[in-house]
């Protein structure tokens, strides 16, 4: 039974025991924590499958914080022979979950990493959970306690370990260029972007991106149908959240895309950000919160120069998808949508390092895992409605 937290918003100090289910419901009690239900279940279920016999978690999840960074673990098995030979192979979806293996054959090694779970910084003692996944299981019992120099070596294997599951990528960052351009900006992004521990993909499209596009529907059709297929195979290799920047056509390309379908498409987008955008300022984004996307940045200039025209040439304005949001933004409000107003920025100059390190990364890192959150949000206002 799982107790209740103590003044400090801690477990109280101790081994307490549940199911899986017990912990998934008690934890996840808000709708960021709701976002890591099914990588604990992933979890579960891999090490019922693999012949563990209980988990023991640890980490501020086991605690009252409203979002906690981390779940610690420690999957125990019966012997030694289940034991994966890379711990790499345990990293589960997006999610930072610091994970360690052992068999009951080494319980000193088990009690030091309690011992190391259990211990605040300041030597606070607090309590830990174990998940038992079989019905003989045992609260386990502490029998040694680890000397310093133990102690410092269960410290630096899990430090270690620690590290190689942060190195894995915050996710994918697309970008989509715009008309009459080769995008030699990508060759500034690619080296930064990938600095900084995302996996990079730009997307060019086949079709010569020439004015024409804007005259011929059935080109521009032939353009968001290539992006479709490319990003569902980009999709089957990564599994990651993918985020996009695109740059003026590249703003239809994603508009199209999003708009075409009207259940959750095949490939649901996490963040976009919006440069010299030409999509209608009449988009309303709310309406594809937590299906399609979950977060927009629109970067507004008013003193651009190509977007101003949209509205001035007859024929662009047959395509319902066409507008000036780039200069006037969007009509429609939603919790989801930020945008910005910068009189700095043009059509053509607002691709540069500044933006890109100081304010575009920034906020795709603190975004980086939002749509399971607006996933979950979703799901819920769906119920709420029925």
């Amino acid at each position: 039974m799982i107790p209740n937290f103590n003044s400090n918003y801690l477990l109280p100090e101790g081994i307490h025991e549940c199911s899986g289910l017990e912990f998934i419901d008690f934890f996840c009690f808000n709708d960021y924590r709701e976002s890591f239900r099914k990588s604990i279940a992933d979890i579960f279920d891999w090490a019922t499958e693999s012949g563990a016999i209980f988990i023991i978690f640890g980490g501020s999840f086991v605690t009252k914080a409203h979002e906690p960074n981390d779940i610690d673990c420690l999957i125990v098995f019966r012997d030694d022979t289940n034991l994966p030979r890379r711990n790499e192979m345990l990293t589960i979806d997006a999610m930072k979950i610091d994970i360690q293996v052992c068999s009951i054959k080494y319980p000193n090694v088990i009690d030091s990493f309690l011992h190391l779970f259990m211990t605040k910084a300041s030597g606070e003692k607090v309590g830990v959970i174990q998940v038992n996944l079989t019905s003989t299981n045992k609260t386990w019992e502490i029998k040694h306690y680890p000397s310093d120099i133990e102690y410092e070596i269960i410290q630096r294997a899990y430090i270690g370990r620690h590290f190689i599951d942060h190195y894995d990528s915050n996710g994918v960052i697309v970008t989509i260029h715009g008309l009459m351009t080769d995008a030699k900006w990508n060759n500034d992004l690619a080296p930064l972007i990938s600095s900084k521990n995302w996996i990079f993909a730009p997307y060019s499209y086949t079709e010569d991106n020439g004015i024409d596009l804007l005259r011929n529907k059935k080109k521009r059709d032939k353009v968001v149908d290539e992006f479709r297929e490319w990003l569902f195979a980009l999709n089957g290799i990564y599994k990651k959240p993918i985020s996009i920047i695109a740059h003026s056509f590249g703003t239809y390309i994603i508009a199209a895309y999003i708009s075409g379908f009207k259940d959750t498409p095949p490939v649901s987008l996490n963040c976009l950000i919006l440069t010299g955008s030409i999509i209608t300022t009449n988009f309303d984004w709310n309406i594809y919160r937590g299906t399609h996307v979950a977060r927009v940045l629109n970067e507004k200039s008013p003193k651009d120069e190509y977007v101003k025209w949209m509205p001035t040439i007859d024929w662009l304005t047959k395509d319902a998808l066409f507008g000036t949001s780039g200069v006037d933004g969007f009509i429609h409000k939603s919790e989801i949508l930020l945008e910005t107003d910068n009189n700095i920025f043009k059509h053509n100059n607002v691709i540069k390092k500044d933006v890109i390190e100081g304010y575009w990364l920034p906020y795709l890192y603190l975004n980086k895992d939002i749509w399971y959150t607006e996933f979950i949000k979703n799901r819920k206002r769906n119920k709420q409605d029925i």
